[in-house]
């Protein structure tokens, strides 16, 4: 297992990286806060940057907030194919509190040319009941679809569903932290072992010490300092 860490500007380095990647992850800035760093990418570069160092088949999944989510599926809306939604246990957006809902919900969206490897991390649920089984004899019913495919499961284990519930960090130790249990979950549906993932904001370095648990190489770039050392020391060798 390999980490690379990169101290500089995103799309500069990712020019620099000399091998195909096998999957992105990133936190993108989105230009909501007062951070030198928090500065929107010149998306159309960014895509010009990422397509260099991918093949067709590879996720790029970048996490991302409304109203800029907009923005970055309509940059690359013909290889976006949906969003998963990672609901927060803390709302944000208290000083608003008497004019719109807490914010609890990050959106991840994903984008390939061609289809990516996916391993659904399958959940415990209820069993299934007569009506909900799978059944032996099914038809093409209507012009919509093609011949409809068997893909339902017997038993309690269910396919997941686009909501992810996990838990932030706290006290989180850098301000962008998201939990190592999430990137956890994107990893094991996105990559096997062995497999080099890029995160080009890696911010406190979360993906790398997912990266690091589950035998993952990692690249990590990141243009804040203070971030940057932060990560150094999390994927520090034991």
């Amino acid at each position: 297992m390999e980490i690379n860490l990169i101290l500089g500007d995103a799309i500069k380095e990712i020019k620099n990286i000399n091998k195909k990647v096998d999957c992105i992850i990133a936190d993108v800035p989105q230009g909501i806060t007062c951070n030198s760093w928090d500065i929107p990418f010149n998306l159309e570069k960014l895509w010009q940057s990422i397509e260099m160092i991918t093949e067709e088949n590879a996720p790029i999944i970048l996490m991302s907030n409304q109203p800029y989510t907009s923005i970055l599926i309509s940059s690359n809306i013909k290889n976006y194919k949906y969003s998963w939604y990672w609901q927060k246990v803390r709302g944000r957006g208290y000083l608003n509190v008497k004019r719109q809902p807490l914010r609890d919900i990050e959106e991840i969206c994903v984008f390939y040319k061609k289809q990516c490897f996916y391993s659904p991390q399958m959940v415990k649920g209820k069993e299934n009941h007569g009506i909900g089984k799978a059944r032996d004899n099914y038809s093409n019913q209507g012009t919509t679809y093609k011949k409809h495919k068997k893909i339902f499961t017997k038993g309690d284990m269910k396919y997941p569903k686009q909501l992810l519930e996990f838990k932030e960090p706290h006290p989180p130790i850098y301000s962008t932290q998201k939990p190592v249990e999430l990137l956890e979950y994107l990893l094991k549906t996105y990559t096997k072992e062995g497999d080099t993932v890029l995160d080009f904001c890696m911010g406190s370095g979360t993906t790398g010490v997912a990266c690091k648990n589950l035998n993952r190489n990692f690249i990590g770039i990141d243009k804040s300092e203070t971030a940057f050392k932060i990560a150094q020391l999390r994927l520090k060798e034991d």
